[in-house]
Parts: structure tokens; C-alpha cells; sequence
């Protein structure tokens, strides 16, 4: 088929990440794909074969996978016709993120990657939705090396955008004997020129070095793909300080209803509480997490589940 994916920004964030997982598993199987955005960075560059500037893009595809409303708009604007699926990454953002009324009228089905952006997004602009949980491609995120009881020291890596929030983390592990092995500090989302200078495109052996990575999100779903515990913690602008502690496997599945953002638990968190929650480490439970993410997060299927809905 072909196939055209657009986005706002193809920087190292996790849309990025998102796009570039959708986009590699559709090459693989055959497919035309050519990828549009707004903001190049290093996923695009990743990417570049499959690039196209606005003015490149063809009068119709197959199937059209879309996320926010700006990069939407420019297809409009060019009467692009194919089916069309717009899917709902998040709500901070809410004026482009979840689709407003014009991109309504263009697209022919809506996806949300949680429950909670799909009962938001039904609460506040009646619009329908299904669930596609977030892609992560499983033979690149791997569990390489499994942590171990009895092993060494425990290695805590954050992924975090706050700067309060790497503090806490760093005492945390400090009080309790913890290595702490710094930050891999994901893009802001004010893009500028220079702001993936100290990016690194395969996080997945950051992750792989690490026995715990904290941070919110798509990092700690790679998180439990490569067999690591994740701590669901930050404290950033459009949400202050959130987390919703350890995953574990009691609380994986609510946790994921949120999309892992720490908007379950809805509690800030102090460093004695990072300290009773990096206490419940426990490096039997990787490969729990690894096969919850191949059961409910593997690229595979959900790229499965959208061509599905073209038929």
C-alpha cells in the first residue's frame, strides 16, 4: 500500500519514537511509506529516505496515519484523499493534539494510545475512539543481560525532563546506596536548533545499562520491553511534579490506562517517597514485563490493529 504518515515533529521525543516504530514495521512489510512533519530532528534523519517536503505529497494514498492538527490542516489544505486515522497521543496539548472540528470532518477514524485519553476526548468533545496501546518495536528493545539478584550495585538511570525531578531522584538513590548514573534528558517540547545536541538516538542501551529507569511515558514501556523495572516519575511544566511509583505486576495494567504518566496515582512525589518506592526493586519481575509488553505492546500488532481499520 501506500501509505503516508504525518506528524508535528520528528525530534527525539516520544511521538518521535512513536512515528519512527510505525514507520520501520510498515518498510518491513512491503509498504510505500512517505512521512511529513513540521520539525525535523533525529528520528527524521533516521528516517530520510522516506522524507518528503509538503509540496511532495501525493494527490491520494491508501491509508493516511495522522497525528495533530496542524500537520493535518496542510493536508486539507491540498485535498489529500485516503483513509485517514488520527490518533490521540496525549491531551497537555490539548489545541493540537486531540483533533478539533475540522480535522473531525476529514479523517474517518480517531485512535487514542489509553483509556484515559479515550474517556477524556469523549467527556470534553464527544468524539469516539478506540484504544491501539503504544508501539514498541520488541527485537530492538530487548532483554539483553537481565538484571540479577546479587549482581552489583543497583542502577538507577532517569529519563526525566524536570531538573527538581533528577534532583530528587539523584538524593534518593544517594539515601538508600543506589548508583545513580545520571540523566538521558529527553527534547523539550519548545523546539531551537541545538536542542538534541546531547541526544542519543539508541536509548535502548542506556536502558539496558541501567536495573531502574525513571521517567514517564513511551520510555518506560521500552522500559519493561528490555526487562528493567521503571519508576513512573517527573515533574514536568504542563503537569508539575506527578508519579505513580514502581510498576509492578499488580499495578501494570491501571497504570497503563494512563499511559504510564502518573496521572493514576495523581500524587506528587518527595524523595522519601522515590526512596520507598526504588525499595521495591525487584529484578524477577523482567521477564513479566517483557512478555506483558509483547502480549500488549508489540509493533507487530498494533500495526495489525490500524490496518485492520482500513478494511
Amino acid at each position: 500500500m501506500n501509505i503516508l504518515v504525518g506528524s508535528n515533529n520528528l525530534k527525539s521525543t516520544g511521538l518521535g519514537t512513536f512515528i519512527y516504530t510505525q514507520v520501520v514495521e510498515l518498510i518491513s512489510r512491503g509498504h510505500d511509506v512517505d512521512v511529513i512533519t513540521n520539525h525535523r530532528g533525529k528520528i527524521s534523519q533516521q528516517l530520510s529516505s522516506n522524507m518528503i517536503e509538503l509540496d511532495e505529497i501525493k494527490n491520494s494514498y491508501d491509508l493516511m496515519l495522522l497525528s495533530q492538527n496542524d500537520i493535518t490542516s496542510e493536508l486539507i489544505k491540498r485535498n489529500v484523499s485516503g483513509h485517514k486515522i488520527f490518533t490521540v497521543m496525549g491531551t497537555a496539548f490539548d489545541w493540537n493534539d486531540i483533533p478539533n472540528d475540522e480535522t473531525l470532518s476529514y479523517v474517518d477514524d480517531v485512535v487514542s494510545i489509553c483509556g484515559e485519553i479515550k474517556e477524556h476526548i469523549k467527556k470534553e468533545r464527544g468524539i469516539d475512539s478506540i484504544v491501539i496501546n503504544q508501539p514498541i518495536d520488541c527485537n530492538r528493545f530487548s532483554p539483553i543481560d537481565l538484571p540479577r539478584w546479587g549482581k552489583g550495585n543497583i542502577k538507577v538511570i532517569s529519563i526525566v525532563r524536570g531538573y527538581e525531578s533528577e534532583i530528587l531522584i539523584k538524593s534518593a538513590c544517594e539515601m538508600i546506596g543506589y548508583e545513580y548514573m545520571g540523566t538521558q534528558k529527553p527534547v523539550e517540547y519548545e523546539f531551537h536548533d541545538n536542542d538534541e545536541d546531547n541526544v542519543i538516538f539508541k536509548v535502548e542501551d542506556k536502558i539496558r545499562e541501567a536495573d531502574i529507569v525513571v521517567g514517564l511515558g513511551r520510555c518506560v514501556y521500552e522500559t519493561l520491553s528490555c526487562g528493567r523495572n521503571a519508576l513512573v516519575f517527573d515533574d514536568r511544566n504542563y503537569q508539575g511534579n506527578l508519579g505513580d511509583g514502581m510498576v509492578t505486576p499488580s499495578n501494570i495494567d491501571d497504570l497503563n490506562i494512563y499511559n504510564f504518566s502518573g496521572r493514576f496515582s495523581n500524587k506528587s512525589l518527595r524523595v522519601e517517597d522515590l526512596v520507598r518506592e526504588l525499595k521495591k526493586y525487584n529484578p524477577e519481575y523482567g521477564s513479566f514485563f517483557r512478555d506483558w509488553i509483547l502480549e500488549n505492546c508489540n509493533v507487530v500488532d498494533t500495526i495489525d490493529q490500524y490496518l485492520f481499520m482500513r478494511k
